[in-house]
């Protein structure tokens, strides 16, 4: 799925990626994209790495239960990236309460 990727930074040094290539990779239209990342549907985060991986960031997307990551080097190369799916989030079941009852002697 990398090919010959590149992400471009902005003078702040924010990554700036290509909403067609992202949009393809969720398979989603770019105004379906553009629109879905307004809502706050997709979300993004940027990890830098650490000692080995230090000038190499890793970059996730997600969207419902679908999640794009990839690994950029200091070039800006994608050396690698993976579109995958999360398990649904289940909710906390609270645990059955009992209320005392009045009970006769």
């Amino acid at each position: 799925m990398t090919g010959d990727f590149r992400i471009e930074r902005d003078a702040g040094g924010d990554f700036v990626l290509d909403p067609a290539v992202l949009a393809a990779r969720f398979r989603l239209s770019v105004a379906d994209f553009r629109r879905n990342m307004a809502l706050g549907h997709i979300t993004s985060m940027v990890e830098a790495g650490q000692g080995e991986d230090a000038g190499r960031f890793r970059l996730t997307l997600r969207f419902g239960n679908r999640v794009w990551r990839a690994v950029v080097d200091t070039s800006g190369r994608v050396a690698d990236e993976t579109l995958g799916f999360t398990s649904p989030v289940r909710g906390i079941r609270a645990a059955a309460t009992c209320s005392a009852s009045a009970r006769k002697p």
